[in-house]
């Protein structure tokens, strides 16, 4: 991928023709997801009518009852939902999964789900890429880091999450607040910071710094966070550097941004304790 605005989480797995569960895919967050997949290769669910696509048999269009699926193409790709259902995918489909829901891909050929039935001589595999779709309210972000507008970008992300505990751009965070974000929108911010930067930004890389010095999930000190400050650019000479006069390009130092959730949080956290407060948040949310 060489454009933010492309997807940006993505990955790949395979179907046998002959397993009567399929392979299976899960949403672990805690949110509904778009996810878009792709089907590539020929497989077959019997050896007498030939190899095909995912989209099924050109020549039987319409599974008889007996069929997963039927109505839909013999020997197509389908899904199994979290609610036992069935739905047609061919060659290129996206589904909206529920928060935490497990489906399973499997061929579309005669028997149940779960037994061998008629899989038993099917032969071949189809190769799947998925790309997890992000939602319109990132957007605008997306578009700022394309840009190279690394600044914009930075007041974006403190939009966002100031956004999440119910507070608007001009607010600071309470001292508890960083903690109320939901896990799907820290994730997201970071996953587009560390495509942007090509890993050099995002919560995550501040995690790690935090933690080489010294920090943990319970550090609320100043001298830990001048520390943190001076490893990523932030704190020189004695003094915590201007937010305007902070370097927002792709050469800054690692973990230099995004840098106001920090400084919205200081009035009423500290310089410490929003850090250590994000840091313990991650883990609770396993975002590494």
């Amino acid at each position: 991928m060489s454009n933010i605005n492309q997807l940006i989480v993505e990955g790949s797995f395979s179907i046998e023709a002959s397993s009567p569960k399929g392979t299976y895919f899960q949403n672990l967050s805690n949110q509904s997801l778009r996810v878009k997949f792709s089907a590539a290769g020929e497989w077959t669910y019997n050896p007498n009518v030939g190899f095909h696509s995912a989209a099924g048999h050109p020549d039987y269009p319409q599974a008889t009852a007996n069929y997963k699926l039927p109505g839909f193409p013999e020997g197509s790709l389908i899904v199994r939902r979290g609610n036992a259902s069935f739905q047609y995918v061919g060659t290129e489909a996206t589904i909206e999964l529920n928060p935490m829901e497990t489906v399973s891909f499997i061929c579309n050929d005669d028997g149940r789900w779960g037994e061998i039935g008629g899989h038993s001589d099917n032969q071949g595999s189809i190769s799947v890429l998925w790309a997890l779709q992000m939602q319109d309210e990132y957007a605008q972000l997306r578009d700022f880091l394309a840009a190279g507008k690394w600044q914009e970008a930075d007041e974006e992300t403190a939009r966002l999450m100031l956004k999440a505990v119910g507070r608007d751009f001009e607010s600071s965070f309470e001292r508890d607040e960083l903690s109320k974000i939901p896990c799907s929108v820290l994730s997201t911010l970071d996953k587009i910071w560390l495509f942007a930067s090509q890993g050099r930004f995002g919560f995550t890389v501040q995690k790690k710094i935090w933690e080489s010095v010294g920090g943990s999930p319970t550090t609320d000190d100043t001298e830990t966070a001048e520390r943190f400050g001076d490893r990523i650019g932030q704190y020189a000479n004695g003094n915590w550097v201007y937010y305007d006069d902070l370097t927002f390009n792709g050469s800054a130092p690692v973990g230099h941004l995004p840098a106001l959730w920090w400084r919205r949080s200081w009035v009423n956290a500290g310089f410490a304790y929003p850090i250590s407060s994000l840091v313990e948040k991650l883990i609770t949310c396993k975002i590494s």
